[in-house]
This record gives C-alpha cells, structure tokens and sequence, in this order.
C-alpha cells in the first residue's frame, strides 16, 4: 500500500512513517516545516521527523518512556485557505512532491 499524506495527517503514526518511502518522508518534512538536509539518509529523516513530531504533540513518545500512561496525540490539520478546493490541495501536494524530486 502506498504512503497517503492525507491518511498520515488525520491519523499521524510512528509506523505509518515506517512504512514510507525517502521522497514520502521528504513531502512529510516539507508539509510540517521540518529542515531535513539534503544529504540525509532516509533513517535519519525518519528520526528527524519522528522527534521533532513528538516534541510538537503530533505523535506520542513511545510505550514506557511516561510511565506506561496513555497519552492524547494532536491531530495534523489541514487548513484550506479560502476558496481553495480539494482539487487545488492535490495540486499542491503534487507541486510540492515534484519540488523534492528536483
């Protein structure tokens, strides 16, 4: 099954960035503004963006690391601008997976 950033931003998920390839992990960096290096490997995006995303909530810190308590993860969201269409939002994504490659 191929990596949806929609489905990652309603349900944010350690394994779902797992199961991603390199330019999904990249997309997923350019969607949250995270810096990743050019030169990084597709481990270390995915270390990068699993820490950064914990720090802000997204995701929870792994099982035991708090004492075994269940923690509430924030939801990623996607705010259209006004007018913007689902259509345009998938152009974007698109334009955006298209910039990675380069």
């Amino acid at each position: 099954m191929a990596f949806d950033l929609k489905d990652f931003t309603s349900v944010p998920s350690e394994v779902k960035l797992g199961k991603a390839s390199k330019a999904d992990l990249q997309l997923v960096a350019a969607f949250c503004e995270v810096g990743v290096p050019v030169s990084a490997k597709k481990a270390e995006i995915k270390e990068l963006l699993v820490t950064t995303l914990r720090g802000k909530g997204i995701l929870p810190d792994p099982a035991g690391a708090d004492g075994g308590e269940e923690v509430e993860t924030k939801d990623l969201v996607i705010e259209p601008t006004i007018g913007s269409t689902a259509e345009e939002l998938g152009l974007t994504l698109c334009i955006r997976e298209v910039e990675l490659r380069k």
